[in-house]
C-alpha cells in the first residue's frame, strides 16, 4: 500500500547523534581514570558535549509537535530523548564531584566501573543505530544487560569505594568518594536500563532502585 503521509525520520539519526556524543563522553571521562587526562580538561570537554545533547534533546521534543507522523510512538520518542540525556548529565554530574571534592587519583574501584561505563556506552549507540530497521537492537539489549555484572568483581566481590581503597585517607575524603561511586552506579544502571526493553518502547519504565536488599545508599 502507498504510504502518502511520509514519516519523519530524522529522530533516528538525532538520537545516534546523541548516543555517540554520550560515548565520547564516557572515554573522555575514562581518561580521567586511566590518569591520561586531569579532571580540568575532562570536565571542560564533557560540558561542551553536555551542552550539544541539550540543544539535540530539545530540538527533538519541539519536533514531536510540528510532525504529523513520527515513526515510532511520540511518548516514546520523548522518553528516549530524556532518558540519552539523563545518562550525560550523569557523566557530567561525576566530573563535577571529581572537582567539587577536589579528587586526583582514580581508585581501582573507579577505574574499573568506568571501563565498564565505556562499554555500555558504546552497545548503547549500536542499539541505538538499530532502532531505524529493528534489527539486532536485542542483541545489543543483551549486551548492555551483561555489561551490569559492573558492580560485581570475579568472586563476587562488589566494585564500592571502601575503606580498603583509602588505606591513607581521610574519612571525609573516603565519604565524597563514597558519593562519587554512587553517582557512577547510577549512570552504569541508566545505560543499562535503558536498553533491556522491547525495541519498540526502548526506555519504558523507571530507573529501579540501585540498592540491593542490606546495602548501604552510597549517597548518604
Amino acid at each position: 500500500m502507498l504510504n502518502v503521509l511520509p514519516r519523519d525520520e530524522k529522530y533516528f539519526e538525532r538520537f545516534t547523534e546523541m548516543a555517540q556524543r554520550i560515548h565520547e563522553s564516557a572515554k573522555i571521562l575514562d581518561q580521567f581514570f586511566d590518569k591520561a587526562a586531569p579532571v580540568s580538561t575532562v570536565a571542560d570537554q564533557i560540558k561542551r558535549l553536555e551542552h550539544e545533547c541539550d540543544e539535540i534533546s530539545h530540538d527533538i521534543l519541539r519536533g514531536i509537535d510540528r510532525t504529523f507522523i513520527t515513526p515510532i510512538d511520540r511518548e516514546d520518542i520523548h522518553r528516549l530523548a530524556v532518558r540519552l540525556d539523563d545518562v550525560i548529565d550523569l557523566i557530567d554530574g561525576t566530573v563535577r564531584r571529581l572537582s567539587v571534592f577536589n579528587i586526583s587519583e582514580p581508585t581501582p574501584a573507579g577505574r574499573k566501573l568506568s571501563a565498564i561505563i565505556v562499554q555500555a556506552t558504546g552497545e548503547m549507540v549500536e542499539a541505538v543505530g538499530a532502532l531505524r530497521k529493528q534489527k539486532g537492537v536485542i542483541d545489543h539489549c543483551i549486551r548492555i544487560k551483561r555489561e551490569r555484572r559492573g558492580h560485581r568483581l570475579p568472586g563476587g566481590d562488589r566494585i564500592a569505594v571502601s575503606r580498603a581503597d583509602l588505606p591513607d585517607r581521610s574519612h571525609q575524603v573516603e565519604g565524597h568518594l563514597r558519593e562519587h561511586g554512587g553517582v557512577h552506579r547510577s549512570l552504569r544502571n541508566r545505560c543499562a536500563r535503558a536498553r533491556e526493553r522491547r525495541p519498540e518502547a526502548l526506555l519504558d519504565g523507571r530507573v529501579s532502585s540501585l540498592e540491593e536488599p542490606g546495602q548501604t545508599h552510597l549517597l548518604r
